[in-house]
Formats: C-alpha cells, sequence, structure tokens
C-alpha cells in the first residue's frame, strides 16, 4: 500500500509540473504575442509548438495514470 500511495504521489507531483509549465508557457506566449516586432518571423501557434506538443502527450499520459492509481487506491481502500 506504500508503494502505491508513493507512486501516486510522484506521478501527482509530475503532473503538476507539467500542468504548470503548460499554463505558464501559454501565458508567457500571450505576453510575448502583445510586443511586436516588425523584423521578427511570425513563430507558430503555441499549441503546434513541437515542445509544447511533447509536453501535452506527457501531460496526458500522467492524467491516465494518475486515474488509474486513484482506481486502484479506492479499491484497495475499500476492500481493506
Amino acid at each position: 500500500m506504500l508503494v502505491l500511495l508513493t507512486l501516486q504521489s510522484l506521478v501527482l507531483a509530475g503532473w503538476v509540473v507539467v500542468t504548470l509549465g503548460l499554463l505558464s508557457g501559454m501565458g508567457w506566449r500571450a505576453v510575448a504575442d502583445r510586443r511586436v516586432v516588425p523584423d521578427m518571423a511570425p513563430r507558430p501557434p503555441y499549441l503546434r509548438d513541437p515542445g509544447t506538443r511533447v509536453r501535452r502527450i506527457v501531460w496526458c499520459v500522467l492524467t491516465a495514470a494518475l486515474a488509474v492509481l486513484a482506481a486502484i487506491t479506492t479499491v484497495t481502500l475499500a476492500s481493506a
């Protein structure tokens, strides 16, 4: 049980870090897009950026893992 809760805590911590990274990236991109520099090449939208794509995939995997671990923990605690 302790191993399960430890694993769930680690997945939750990773999920929080990735979520904050995605949200802060969107915020910084929104602030940066307000400043228009004439000779600057246009950037692709934030959600189409390859780095953001990897973060979104990691976020989806961590969300699924968190849901599975929460279900396992619930069943384990209910049967105890």
